[in-house]
């Protein structure tokens, strides 16, 4: 039994398998049919693709659409993230990037916010687990979540191809099939948010690892930092926690908390992250800005 790595780009990320197998054969069989199935979940989710059932949905203009048994599993997905969260996960939150301008550093005005705040919100989608149907002018995008979805089915793939020792990384959310073929448990560096050279390293034989931050997309005005993660209950970006890090069984799962606990601060960040009883990283910001390990 051999270690075989393989490594390719979807879903505008890096992506990394890493499965023992009695061969190259059979590896690569199996690089093929994970690849390839990654592939399709960027062409049926990706917001910025035509032709992709997010797109089909945002273009509905009101009107009730149908969808298919993977993306109800998505949907459901997100009404329970959503009542778990108290709101602050929501898919249609997607709609604040038409006023937060990432690259440019625009920081948009309370009347904008409060414009977009009207085509927000789950509640307002009427969703009976076989037909959605939104108000004109409002969006989805499952960006929060199907990276990690992606993941879980891609580990699930492999399983069922016959990998017993491996992991899947797609994007940084890592899912570990079973340790290395000799026992021993794989490593994964929780990183810094703020040094790259600096980092926390787990040992997990079995499990998924997903972490999320102030540090991956934003910037910085009048020595205030705004983050791409954007609180849907007031169109304000998430700020005080630098990043978080959990290990969960389901990659969806450990994605889905670290982006609640982003969005509950400082304040309720750590008894949050407590109460869901899995192994977790926190990083604060302190007076000064620097990221801070808090637990």
């Amino acid at each position: 039994m051999q270690l075989y790595t393989h490594t390719f780009k979807a879903m505008a990320s890096p992506c990394t398998l890493k499965f023992y197998c009695n061969d190259i054969v059979a590896a690569q069989k199996i690089f093929q049919a994970v690849e390839e199935k990654t592939r399709l979940f960027e062409k049926r989710y990706s917001r910025y693709l035509p032709f992709s059932i997010v797109s089909k949905i945002n273009n509905a203009n009101g009107e009730a659409i149908k969808v298919d048994e993977e993306t109800a599993k998505l949907l459901n997905f997100a009404t329970v993230a959503w009542k778990i969260s108290g709101g602050l996960f929501d898919i249609t939150s997607g709609a604040f990037r038409t006023v937060w301008d990432f690259k440019s550093g625009t920081v948009p005005t309370s009347k904008q916010i409060k414009n977009v705040l009207a085509l927000v919100g789950w509640e307002k989608v009427k969703w009976d687990g076989e037909t959605l149907q939104m108000p004109a002018g409002m969006q989805i995008d499952f960006g929060g979540i199907v990276k990690e979805y992606a993941t879980d089915a891609a580990r699930t793939l492999a399983e069922n191809m016959g990998v017993e020792h491996g992991l899947v990384e797609l994007g940084g959310d890592i899912s570990v099939i079973g340790p290395h073929f000799d026992g021993s448990p794989w490593k994964i560096a929780l990183q810094h948010p703020d040094h790259k050279d600096i980092d926390v390293v787990v040992e997990i034989g079995r499990g998924c690892v997903a972490s999320s931050g102030d540090y991956e997309r934003y910037f910085e005005q009048d020595g205030k930092r705004y983050c791409h993660i954007i609180n849907p209950l007031n169109g304000q970006c998430a700020q005080g926690v630098a990043g978080v890090s959990v290990i969960a069984p389901h990659c969806v799962m450990a994605g889905t908390i670290t982006t609640t606990a982003l969005l509950k601060g400082p304040q309720f960040a750590l008894d949050y992250l407590a109460e869901t009883g899995l192994h977790h990283q926190l990083y604060l910001r302190d007076y000064t800005g620097e990221a801070v390990l808090a637990s």
